[in-house]
């Protein structure tokens, strides 16, 4: 009777040391987050298909401590945001906030930008506007899914828009009296200035300059909501101490520019208390 009840406790000690071992095996199995990229140059620059750049080796650093592995896909803009808000993709690298993003993101803020928004129009047509105001019941071309300035929004307002998804269908309409002018950014004013010299040209009176946000950011619906006051904490610390510069100008890349008096830094803050 004996025999039996401590063959019967060896039985029941080797049930839990098994289970035991399968949990510690499963908890050793790697976390993965789904992040997308696309060509963002000089932070993003995508080579045999991966990205690299100051952007993708600053996620990886961050996630390495958490013991956490990346899952990058290449993806269009549109698809990525939409993803994030279902919780299909974890997390979002190198974007402008807005009131419509911080719905379904939490925002990680790297730091600021001087941004410029340009006004292209065909060469031919440049004398018949002077000024903002003048740019009313026209047709206006515009990349779906990007943050302009407030002026460029209520420009936006008072006219009629077409979204497309790539500069050149901007650049085709204009070339076709599709659509009178288009808003670009600096990278898109380069390609034009280079690929269509003589064609289109900018309104240079109409140039706006603003401060700009950029950010990482983690899907509300996202598992990985789990690390972000601790990443957030960690961003604004690199930030203060230039870690977080020093990342890109290993790069050869112009660190952002960082203010911690503004609305956002001090929200980033509260993260570290």
């Amino acid at each position: 009777m004996l025999l039996k009840k401590s063959h019967s406790n060896f039985n029941v000690l080797l049930f839990f040391a098994y289970f035991s071992f399968n949990s510690i095996v499963n908890s050793q199995e790697p976390i993965i987050i789904k992040s997308d990229f696309r060509s963002r140059p000089p932070e993003i620059i995508i080579n045999n298909g991966l990205p690299t750049g100051p952007i993708i080796k600053l996620v990886e650093v961050l996630f390495h401590q958490q013991k956490v592995d990346i899952q990058w896909r290449k993806a269009p803009w549109a698809r990525s945001l939409k993803d994030a808000e279902f919780g299909k993709t974890d997390l979002l690298v190198r974007h402008s906030m807005n009131p419509q993003r911080e719905q379904y993101l939490l925002p990680i803020l790297l730091g600021y930008e001087t941004r410029n928004v340009h006004y292209v129009i065909l060469d031919e047509h440049t004398e018949k506007f002077n000024q903002l105001k003048e740019i009313k019941g026209l047709s206006i071309g515009a990349l779906r899914y990007s943050f302009y300035s407030e002026s460029a929004k209520e420009i936006l307002a008072n006219n009629s828009i077409t979204l497309v998804n790539e500069l050149s269908q901007l650049i085709k309409m204009l070339n076709k009296n599709r659509i009178d002018i288009i808003l670009a950014y600096d990278e898109h004013w380069e390609v034009i200035s280079k690929d269509y010299k003589g064609k289109l040209v900018e309104l240079s009176h109409f140039k706006e300059e603003f401060i700009n946000g950029r950010y990482l950011s983690i899907s509300k619906k996202s598992f990985a909501k789990q690390y972000y006051t601790q990443l957030n904490c960690r961003i604004f610390k690199m930030r203060k101490n230039g870690d977080l510069s020093a990342i890109f100008t290993q790069y050869g890349v112009k660190p952002y520019i960082q203010l911690f008096e503004t609305k956002e830094s001090i929200e980033q803050s509260a993260s570290c208390f």
